[in-house]
């Protein structure tokens, strides 16, 4: 498949779909492919660009991962170090005993704040309290659940987003600081993400999409009520493509932290589904083996109003990365581009 053909598939399955957002395909540092869609402000007539910044829902969690394993590195814990170590407020029994590795790897099998199997067709999910109280990790406490564990810790994955809370919730009492600032000392700065922070509803910065939950009936309305007012270290962080562009090529080059670190963030440690074999899940991130022995390394968000998507071909060093400020398209056009992929490996073999 040509770049022509590449752009009309594109072109067309986000007509289908009603896609906002864009779309990029890079090799190395080289761009290959860009694609925008849809607006960034829909009343403002706004439309999304190639420097358009985007919520990545819970592609926050691989900047988590990352900022904890810069305190293992350093000695100040370790992965099977208990969360009641380091952390001395009151919290549910089961946090305390819960490792950053079990939580990293989401087997700690601690239930969950956020139940994905109560998410309301449009994507959005009701808490006990306003989700404009929710501004660092500390103020979902009074969201984590008192109810027994769900399984045995290590036994098997469940994604919770509940464990990354706790780790956020860490990550502040072992810095003394916000959680915000650990991510942009320990990660943001040193790879000058310039685009890329936490932004407050009301006050985001020019050129950052606004999320739009589409109703049944064909209107729609912003995502600012159905989620946290800032995010945190389970999801929320503001990025663009070519922060993440950076991110990625940062991680590779041992910018953020070491090799012996990367190798066991991309270390397959537990099964996504036990009847699929080349779906792993490191720390942070997730991990489909290839036939030819190569890995897949992905980092997924979804939430109310968002998309994100972003992946890297450890062969042939492609990277893709689809952002939207909705809930539709994504994935067909994520498809689009593996195969285009794929056609390439092919052909050169």
């Amino acid at each position: 498949m040509n770049q022509s053909e590449l752009r009309r598939q594109i072109i067309h399955s986000a007509d289908e779909t009603s896609f906002s957002g864009v779309v990029n395909l890079t090799q190395n540092t080289h761009q290959i492919f860009n694609f925008c869609a849809g607006h960034a402000d829909r009343n403002k007539q706004l439309p999304n660009n190639i420097n358009t910044k985007f919520g990545l829902a819970s592609i926050t969690k691989f900047f988590t991962a990352l900022a904890t394993l810069k305190y293992v590195e350093r000695g100040i814990i370790k992965l099977d170090t208990k969360l009641g170590d380091v952390i001395n407020i009151a919290l549910p029994n089961y946090a305390k005993t819960a490792t950053f590795r079990h939580l990293l790897t989401h087997t700690s099998g601690i239930p969950d704040y956020y139940d994905e199997d109560l998410i309301e067709e449009d994507g959005t999910f009701n808490l006990s309290i306003p989700w404009h109280d929710l501004r660092r990790p500390m103020d979902y406490i009074p969201v984590l659940p008192n109810l027994p564990i769900k399984f045995k810790a290590g036994q098997k994955y469940q994604y919770n987003n509940g464990g990354y809370i706790l780790l956020g919730i860490a990550l502040e009492a072992l810095s003394n600081n916000l959680f915000s600032h650990v991510i942009q000392t320990e990660i943001l700065n040193p790879l000058n993400m310039q685009n890329t922070g936490f932004y407050a509803f009301d006050a985001l910065p020019l050129n950052t999409a606004i999320g739009y939950i589409e109703k049944p009936d064909g209107t729609w309305r912003t995502n600012q009520a159905a989620l946290p007012f800032i995010g945190a270290s389970d999801g929320g962080i503001y990025s663009d493509i070519a922060d993440l562009n950076k991110l990625w090529q940062g991680f590779w080059a041992d910018k953020i932290v070491s090799q012996s670190t990367i190798n066991d963030i991309i270390h397959p440690h537990v099964l996504r589904n036990p009847n699929d074999q080349e779906k792993h899940y490191g720390l942070g991130i997730y991990i489909n083996q290839q036939a030819n022995n190569t890995n897949r390394y992905l980092l997924i968000g979804g939430d109310a109003g968002v998309s994100a998507f972003s992946d890297y071909w450890q062969a042939s060093k492609h990277q893709i990365s689809v952002l939207s400020n909705n809930a539709k398209g994504m994935w067909p056009l994520v498809e689009i581009l593996q195969n285009h992929i794929n056609n390439l490996q092919n052909y050169q073999e």
